[in-house]
């Protein structure tokens, strides 16, 4: 029989990675959403009319870029499926208390993480670093919150995985 834990009774680290996977999964869509994944050097601002683009502005047809598409969609996906099992197990009470849902946020923000990660070095090998604009910047930090966060409800999750 599982011990039901109450808000006040949960880990302070899942308290902790609840505040962190909703700012990640804001962070993570502010960088996806915007249009400042690269950005022109000042010389080459005079020749162009748009020195910056993102994800969802310029080379769609590039597989790279396709390629980072998908991979930063599913990791704001997985990051926002593990948001919604973290407060599922935190308020409802059905789900309070089942390390199972502890379980499978976990996974999801350490899926998101990873899957973030791979779009950002996917991207990141196509330009060189001091073209990186801040969109790509806000991406590596949710990706790196959502990863963090993973780590963090593994206490939650401990007991049954020894």
């Amino acid at each position: 029989m599982e011990v039901v834990v109450d808000f006040k009774d949960a880990h302070l680290l899942t308290k902790v990675a609840l505040v962190t996977i909703s700012v990640a999964d804001l962070i993570l869509l502010i960088g996806v959403s915007t249009n400042y994944w690269y950005h022109e050097s000042y010389r080459y601002l005079i020749h162009l009319g748009n020195p910056h683009f993102g994800l969802w502005r310029g080379g769609y047809y590039l597989s790279f870029w396709q390629a980072t598409q998908a991979m930063e969609c599913i990791g704001l996906i997985l990051g926002v499926i593990a948001l919604i099992l973290v407060i599922l197990y935190l308020f409802v009470d059905q789900f309070r208390g089942n390390k199972n849902i502890v379980l499978y946020s976990l996974v999801s923000a350490i899926a998101a993480g990873i899957f973030i990660t791979i779009g950002i070095i996917i991207w990141g090998t196509h330009y060189p670093s001091y073209q990186l604009g801040w969109s790509f910047a806000l991406a590596c930090v949710g990706g790196v919150f959502l990863f963090l966060a993973g780590l963090l409800l593994i206490p939650e999750k401990k007991p049954q995985l020894i």
